[in-house]
């Protein structure tokens, strides 16, 4: 473990120049009920913001908007929440009671409702994958806003409706999660510091499935996939089911980036190259595990316990500050002022010590 610590005061994230605001906002679709009523999406907006405040975050402060997924939370459903979350850190994780409490008081970036900056950025759509909340990547969206991008997410369709049953409901699942999105994109763009014509999607495990339908239904400028269920054989058949999916729609830059650690996300490109118009790029990378490309994979370092219950290795904190940079330089080439081929393989050139760049499916290929 004592190189799990060297590792990470050797690794950092390339924060970015501005300070972060979040807001957190309840939005309803009611072409979707739920229980008789609107279908609940609990947004959460990260933006720039002006420089100042003091309320600055806890990751125990993510924690508690799980109890307002659905609806208004009581303060007992909060703190139900948060001991939930407690227990399955104490039984599932093997963390002692003073990490838990360490875990819960880790500082955060973001201030809530800080003042926005002046002018209108770009928005990024950040699909969770199955199960997972704001929290699950609150670490790379905060760092995303510090580079100039509006980014929102809601909870994974699986924490509104339940979880899928079988492979069959990949199509529906996914369509729902990309119509979630959808709704994020509307409310987002009502905010006058969010650009309405240029949007991309950051999408973990799952949450790559919604994303590529999302782009097939409404266009998007990117798509990062962080070791998303598009770059495996699991439901391909089932996702080309889907009312939305359209190969020859899916006309952007793709970066997917994959890991060969966990044999239920084994690698199958064969969805990716089967669309025409989507310029690929394929980026391996080691020393993490499925879910450490989440808000996991950014604590390993300082949570022994953690690191030993998720097999981290003394690298996974830098492979997972390598694999946040590399998805803030393809969103900064892809959603530039002048886009392109040229500037993507710039970005990629010089990608962390644990990536590598396997594979280009463009048009050409």
């Amino acid at each position: 473990m004592v190189a799990i610590y060297t590792a990470l005061l050797l690794a950092a994230p390339q924060w970015g120049k501005h300070a972060v605001g979040l807001e957190v906002a309840a939005l309803e679709d009611s072409t979707r009920p739920r229980e008789g009523k609107p279908r609940p999406i609990q947004m959460s907006l990260w933006y720039p913001a002006e420089k100042g405040g003091q309320e600055d975050l806890t990751f125990g402060d993510y924690v508690t908007l799980l109890a307002s997924e659905l609806g208004p939370a009581s303060p007992e459903q909060v703190r139900t929440a948060v001991e939930e979350h407690a227990s399955f850190l104490r039984t599932r994780a093997k963390m002692s009671e003073a990490d838990v409490e360490r875990w819960l008081a880790r500082p955060m970036r973001a201030v809530p409702r800080a003042p926005p900056l002046g002018t209108a950025v770009p928005l990024v759509l950040v699909a969770q994958g199955s199960g997972n909340s704001a929290s699950d990547q609150a670490d790379l969206c905060e760092l995303l806003a510090s580079h100039g991008f509006a980014v929102a997410t809601s909870p994974s369709p699986t924490r509104i409706t339940g979880p899928m049953k079988s492979e069959e409901d990949i199509a529906h699942t996914a369509e729902d999660q990309a119509l979630d999105l959808a709704v994020l994109a509307k409310a987002a763009r009502e905010r006058p510091f969010v650009a309405k014509d240029r949007t991309a999607l950051v999408a973990h495990s799952f949450g790559a499935r919604s994303a590529l339908l999302y782009a097939m239904r409404d266009g998007a400028a990117a798509l990062v996939s962080l070791d998303g269920g598009i770059g495996t054989r699991t439901g391909q058949d089932e996702l080309r089911k889907s009312r939305f999916f359209d190969a020859a729609r899916a006309k952007l830059p793709i970066l997917h980036i994959y890991e060969q650690l966990d044999a239920f996300m084994a690698p199958d490109f064969s969805l990716l190259r089967s669309l025409p118009g989507a310029d690929v790029r394929l980026v391996r990378a080691s020393h993490l595990h499925h879910m450490h490309f989440t808000t996991v994979g950014e604590a390993v370092g300082q949570f022994p316990a953690l690191a030993q219950v998720t097999h981290a290795d003394s690298r996974t904190p830098r492979a997972y500050d390598d694999v946040a940079n590399a998805t803030v330089a393809f969103l900064k080439a892809t959603l530039a002022d002048a886009p392109g081929r040229a500037r993507i393989d710039r970005a990629l050139s010089h990608l962390g010590s644990t990536l590598a760049v396997t594979k280009k499916l463009t048009r050409s290929e």
